[in-house]
């Protein structure tokens, strides 16, 4: 059932997901763009939303995991109790460019003991390999655009 309406959710109505909704538990959002478009999937399929900010946002204690970037490093944190164990949780973002951030991500829910069911993103740049540093794991995109 759907609640409400808005332009991400109609963004997931007109794409089939990388997993079907019985496989996932939840769905994370990275900081910020994914703030917009994982809580509209977290509530069209009826899942909760977990938050993946970035360093100092969020109240002790949290998880957190640092990921190279091309000029330094970053650091991804999620609250300390919104992974339960072996939950499993749908990593969302609006754009996979080299998946140096979705792959934190996945380490930050493993970490907080949460299993991985797979990525979903909006928009992917081509030539810039992402998909590789994901994995197996099962994904989906809605755009393909040239880096």
């Amino acid at each position: 059932t759907l609640m409400r309406s808005s332009a991400a959710s109609d963004v997931y109505k007109r794409q089939a997901l990388p997993v079907h909704t019985d496989e996932f538990d939840a769905v994370a959002g990275l900081e910020a763009r994914g703030f917009l478009f994982g809580p509209a999937l977290a509530e069209l399929c009826g899942k909760g939303f977990i938050a993946i900010r970035k360093a100092g946002k969020l109240p002790p204690p949290v998880h957190a995991c640092s990921y190279a970037l091309e000029y330094g490093k970053a650091t991804l944190e999620i609250e300390d109790t919104s992974v339960r164990n072996n939950e499993r949780i749908l990593i969302v973002d609006d754009l996979i460019a080299t998946g140096g951030s979705a792959a934190a991500a996945k380490d930050l829910i493993e970490s907080a003991g949460g299993k991985v069911a797979g990525y979903e993103f909006v928009m992917e740049l081509e030539g810039l390999d992402g998909r590789t540093a994901l994995g197996d794991y099962p994904y989906g995109s809605l755009l393909k655009m040239p880096a």
